[in-house]
C-alpha cells in the first residue's frame, strides 16, 4: 500500500493529455470517463496515505503538481474549444508556480491556503461541466455555466494571487527582521 497513493497521483497525471486530446478530437463520452478517473484517484490517493501511514512530501508534492497538470491541460483545450476563456488556465499556472516558490521561501514545504484550496475543487468543477454535459449526451454544453464558472474563478484565482503575495511579503519582513536581530 506504501505505494499506492503516489501511483495513484502518476496515473491522474498521465490522464491529462489523454484528457485534452480527448477533448480536443470531441471524444466526449471517453474524456469524461477519463476526467472520472482522474476525480476517483484525486478523491483516493490522500484518504489511502493518510489511512496507511504513507504520506511522504514527495507524495504532495506529486499529488498538488497531478491537480494542477491535469485541470489545466484540460482547460487549455477547452479554452482553444471556446468553452472558457484563455486567461483561466494561464492564471493557474501564474498561481501554482507562485505557491511552489512562496511555500518553499516561507515554510520549506507546500504551504496551502483556504482560498486556494476552494479553487483547486472548483478548477476540476469548471473543467467537469462541458465534458459531463457532453459525456453523458445531455445537449450542447451551455457556454454560459462553464464560461460563467470560469470567470468566478478568474476572479478568485487574482484573489488568492493577490493574497498570497501579501503573505509572501509579511513573510519576507519578518524573516529580514529575524535576522536583523
Amino acid at each position: 500500500m506504501k505505494y499506492v497513493p503516489n501511483t495513484l497521483s502518476t496515473l491522474r497525471l498521465a490522464l491529462a493529455p489523454v484528457c485534452a486530446w480527448l477533448i480536443g478530437n470531441d471524444y466526449w463520452l471517453a474524456s469524461f470517463c477519463v476526467f472520472v478517473v482522474a476525480v476517483g484517484t484525486d478523491l483516493v490517493d490522500g484518504f489511502i496515505a493518510r489511512r496507511f501511514d504513507a504520506t511522504t512530501a514527495t507524495g504532495a508534492v506529486l499529488d498538488h503538481f497531478a491537480d494542477f497538470a491535469f485541470v489545466t491541460i484540460a482547460l487549455l483545450m477547452l479554452a482553444a474549444k471556446g468553452y472558457v476563456p484563455l486567461v483561466l488556465p494561464l492564471l493557474i499556472v501564474v498561481a501554482f508556480v507562485q505557491y511552489v516558490i512562496d511555500s518553499r521561501i516561507l515554510e520549506g514545504g507546500l504551504v496551502g491556503s483556504s482560498l486556494g484550496r476552494w479553487n483547486g475543487i472548483a478548477y476540476f468543477v469548471v473543467v467537469g461541466i462541458p465534458v459531463t454535459i457532453m459525456g453523458l449526451g445531455l445537449g450542447a454544453v451551455p457556454i454560459a455555466s462553464a464560461e460563467g464558472v470560469a470567470w468566478v474563478l478568474i476572479v478568485t484565482t487574482l484573489l488568492s494571487i493577490g493574497e498570497r503575495t501579501m503573505l509572501l511579503v509579511r513573510g519576507l519582513r519578518r524573516i529580514r527582521t529575524e535576522d536583523g536581530d
